[in-house]
């Protein structure tokens, strides 16, 4: 997909948050799983910590993630798959291959609010489409799901007030600027967050 196309996407997915979305999505509690992730670094974590204070003030009932654990998400399944399963398909399909991406916006989901991460090469399709294989989870998403990523702040469990919207959209075009990745984390955690997680396993490549 397209920059373009991945935006006109993330701009109907933004415009689809209302009460109701809210709510069903946030009753349903997160089983235990594996995530694959790749730790923001500090430069644009120190973009983000501005932010997050701004939100704490405007709602303090935000469910603001740990600083330290923000993240980009690559890839997440049930525990019952072996991380030495997950770790190995890392190391041989980013052998030789550059993971890269801008970070270009915040938006507004349904429970939760997040940085767009556009990727700069096809290395993360490629990346997704191993894992599933591995796992045999079938194919990632052939939309935005599968072609981007997000560096989630926060999330709230009813409709968030007209001035965090508002906040958030202020935002929307700002570039935070570019990271290339080269290691990736595997935790075991129960929160979406990473709050309450266990590093399972690291790969420098």
């Amino acid at each position: 997909m397209t920059t373009t196309e991945l935006t006109e996407e993330i701009a109907r997915l933004s415009a689809a948050v209302t009460p109701t979305s809210c709510e069903l999505l946030s009753s349903v509690e997160a089983p235990a799983h594996l995530t694959l992730v790749a730790l923001l670094p500090a430069e644009i974590v120190a973009q983000l910590q501005p932010i997050l204070d701004d939100l704490r003030k405007i709602d303090p009932s935000l469910l603001l993630n740990p600083v330290d654990l923000l993240h980009l998400t690559v890839f997440h399944c049930s525990v019952t798959y072996k991380p030495e399963l997950i770790m190995q398909t890392v190391k041989e399909v980013m052998a030789g291959k550059e993971l890269s991406f801008t970070l270009h916006g915040l938006t507004a989901m349904n429970t939760a609010f997040a940085v767009c991460a556009f990727p700069d090469n096809d290395s993360l399709f490629t990346l997704r489409q191993a894992l599933f294989g591995a796992t045999n989870l079938g194919s990632p998403p052939n939309g935005y799901r599968g072609h981007m990523a997000w560096a989630t702040l926060g999330r709230y469990s009813e409709m968030p007030k007209p001035e965090v919207l508002t906040y958030l959209n202020s935002y929307g075009k700002k570039v935070f600027g570019e990271i290339v990745v080269d290691e990736l984390v595997l935790y075991k955690s129960k929160s979406k967050d990473l709050s309450s997680s266990k590093e399972v396993a690291r790969l420098s490549f």
